[in-house]
């Protein structure tokens, strides 16, 4: 003989289900609306003006923007993450530019006082970036210094060591010692590369110690 069991709910299990659903009506009645602000982006132009104050100081205010404002998002309104930003990208310009003029030897047919300016220009450049990797590492541990105005200054004169063997980069091509063709391209590889340091100088200088 089979024995059937009833698959009709409990007055207790009633019970529980009335209290459950009272509970998430609860719940759902007294949650705070989702506010629309919630919901919007960060303030993107708000960290672009203040990049855009920051790069008015400096020596060439519109690339000083051009180059950072697309890094408004990790930069906000933090003066040394802009600076330490603003290195990270001459690092880069000066490995660009270390390439572009390295490849000029690679052409061939070059005048030996050609070949020599460029092996030259291409040490300083490789200089630079060492000096400007270093700057970037003490500004990333400025806020650990014991002594900041030490590590300031060192900061500053490594940036400024950078801009001068840029410039001597640039002036093994002046005066007539080397080819018009060879000087054009290798100042219009380096200019960029130097008005971004100076740029960079300019915003550390405006950093609080």
């Amino acid at each position: 003989m089979e024995v059937y069991t009833s698959t009709k709910p409990t007055v207790s299990c009633h019970i529980l289900t009335f209290i459950f659903t009272t509970i998430l009506l609860s719940i759902s009645y007294h949650a705070p609306p989702v506010s629309a602000a919630s919901t919007k982006y960060p303030p993107l132009a708000t960290y672009e003006n203040f990049i855009k104050n920051s790069c008015s100081t400096t020596s060439y205010p519109q690339l000083c923007f051009q180059t950072l404002s697309r890094h408004a998002y990790a930069i906000k309104t933090n003066p040394q993450r802009l600076s330490i930003d603003a290195i990270t990208i001459s690092i880069k310009s000066a490995r660009a530019a270390s390439v572009t003029v390295s490849n000029l030897l690679k052409r061939g047919h070059l005048a030996d006082r050609d070949a020599a300016a460029i092996v030259d220009c291409i040490g300083n450049i490789r200089g630079s970036i060492e000096l400007l990797m270093q700057c970037r590492a003490g500004l990333r541990t400025f806020d650990e210094s014991e002594d900041k105005f030490f590590a300031m200054s060192s900061i500053k004169t490594w940036a400024s060591a950078a801009i001068t063997d840029e410039s001597t980069c640039t002036d093994e091509f002046s005066g007539g010692k080397v080819s018009e063709g060879v000087k054009r391209e290798v100042r219009a590889t380096i200019l960029p590369f130097v008005q971004l340091t100076i740029n960079a100088l300019c915003l550390i200088n405006d950093l609080p110690v």
